[in-house]
């Protein structure tokens, strides 16, 4: 793809931050429209003749950003199976690109994509992809071919230009013309009538005392998988006794896939002796097996807003009581979730807007901890250290973490019964991503309160925004900075979900597309 490491541009109609998934499928958004105008009759008009769009991404990985980025490792997969993120027409590209996949992953040959190939033989051969969770990286190629080709075909019309640039703005502010002025790291200023902000989530502050320690892995995906094992071998290497723990801290899909990546290496198998997972919920993702024989009949879900108050607090005790009853049928709490969706769905559009609100800043967290799930190899691998008591759960919440003289880390754990202290030769933070309120980007730290003008909303995870998701005139929010979200029908407290984030982008492009029309 081409992309130029500082940018041709200093004027622009559109200046999208964040090459990732959200700010290509807004791009893609944008382009199409204007492209269908012009086919099916007389085009928009814009200042200048042509629409001028900016994409800057600080990695540089346009398409597939950090969770389908060039970079990430073909073991990594999917969370939904193929057919259900298929609004691309990601099937039909699969398909058409199967030997250029299929080469890509055959060489890297390890053990683990080695094993996937073998269990979908039969699928990959007769082209039947549905059911499969591809590698992550796949859907990123696609994502990237597919930004390619816009791209190109934007360029190529009288109406578009678009460039994509690999800088960072650290800087964003309103001036006098009414127009933003963005600094940018290698590039200078760029002025733009209209700003997206899709950078991803705030990144986490790390711990600056074990930043550098080889038993510290503050951010999982921030290193080749290579170098987190040289780090982890090396940690686990110069220990003298005979505990060899390596602690998890977080129990969400990070954590089953850290999971995952150390059962890939036999050498490193033989170098701990246990995994501990410390977190408040004291599980991990299940998989969901769709369980219809017999169906799970929900109980406590459908007597919200008649039997009793619908209010956010009533909503999650419901829907935990479920998940508890269930598993006590002998289904799992994943299995539930095909039956328990559209029950709990009916129950939370009964409640009042306020309390919607309530529930998405409050509870959000906690639904989607409930209802996450995981492909059969993350579950796999889990199960696999727990057949030989090589895994355990503590089900609490970490207040301490240091590292001792003997370079072992001291972890204390408040749990329900008193303090538990941990000694690991490793560990993992797995907790999830950071705040906007305490953050290591310069841009999100420049912009917000009290150093900027824009507010974080209740969950410190995203901005306050309109309905339209702007958050100053001009100046809209996309993708996971919108966490929080909760107005009419649109209600945000995850983005995991592709045809989600393809909506929500389609939803804004037509409001992008209508704002830069001349007055």
């Amino acid at each position: 793809m081409d992309t130029n490491h500082s940018t041709k541009m200093t004027n622009v109609n559109l200046l999208i931050i964040g090459g990732g998934y959200s700010g290509t499928s807004l791009l893609n958004a944008i382009v199409e429209d204007i492209l269908r105008q012009k086919a099916n009759g007389p085009a928009t008009a814009f200042r200048n003749g042509k629409l001028r769009i900016l994409m800057v991404d600080r990695k540089g990985d346009f398409g597939g950003g950090l969770a389908y980025g060039e970079k990430v490792p073909p073991e990594f997969l999917l969370i939904d199976k193929a057919k259900h993120i298929d609004l691309e027409g990601f099937l039909i590209w699969l398909r058409q690109n199967k030997s250029t996949w299929l080469s890509r992953l055959e060489e890297r040959g390890s053990e683990a994509t080695k094993l996937w190939f073998n269990n979908y033989s039969t699928e990959i051969s007769a082209n039947h992809f549905e059911e499969l969770h591809f590698p992550r990286v796949i859907f990123g190629d696609f994502a990237r071919d597919g930004l390619k080709k816009l791209v190109q075909r934007a360029n190529a019309s009288e109406r578009l230009e678009v460039e994509l640039a690999i800088d960072e703005v650290t800087a964003l502010e309103k001036v006098a013309s009414g127009l933003f002025e963005a600094q940018l790291e290698r590039s200078g200023s760029v002025t733009a009538q209209v700003v997206v902000l899709a950078p991803g989530f705030a990144p986490r502050v790390p711990k600056d005392e074990l930043a550098d320690c080889d038993g510290y892995v503050h951010d999982f995906y921030k290193f080749e998988l290579e170098q987190i094992q040289h780090r982890i071998k090396r940690a686990l290497s110069r220990q003298k006794t005979s505990d060899k723990t390596i602690l998890i801290l977080g129990s969400n899909n990070t954590a089953a896939e850290f999971i995952y990546f150390l059962g890939f290496s036999r050498e490193l198998r033989s170098l701990f002796d246990k995994i501990i997972v410390a977190s408040p919920r004291g599980v991990l993702p299940g998989l969901a097996k769709n369980t219809d024989k017999p169906p799970y009949i929900c109980a406590y879900l459908p007597q919200i807003g008649r039997k009793f108050a619908s209010t956010a607090d009533y909503l999650i005790e419901a829907l935990s009581e479920e998940y508890e009853h269930a598993a006590s049928l002998g289904y799992t709490v994943l299995d539930t979730v095909s039956y328990s969706l559209q029950s709990f769905l009916q129950a939370f559009n009964s409640l009042p807007p306020a309390e919607k609100k309530r529930f998405v800043i409050k509870y959000g967290k906690r639904q989607q901890d409930l209802v996450r799930r995981v492909p059969p190899e993350y579950v796999a691998a889990v199960d696999d250290f727990k057949k030989i008591n090589q895994l355990a759960f503590l089900k609490g919440r970490v207040t301490e973490v240091a590292q001792e003289p003997d370079k072992n880390f001291r972890v204390k754990v408040e749990t329900g019964i008193g303090i538990y202290e941990i000694k690991a030769a490793v560990v993992a933070n797995c907790s999830g991503f950071g705040t906007i309120s305490n953050n290591v980007d310069p841009l999100i730290t420049h912009i917000s309160y009290p150093n900027g003008p824009l507010q974080a909303n209740e969950t410190d995870k995203g901005f306050v925004v309109s309905p339209e998701f702007e958050t100053l005139p001009n100046l809209f929010v996309l993708g996971s900075l919108l966490t929080g979200f909760s107005l009419g029908h649109i209600h945000i407290w995850h983005l995991d979900s592709i045809p989600r984030i393809v909506q929500l982008a389609n939803t804004l492009g037509l409001t992008i597309v209508q704002r830069l029309k001349p007055e």
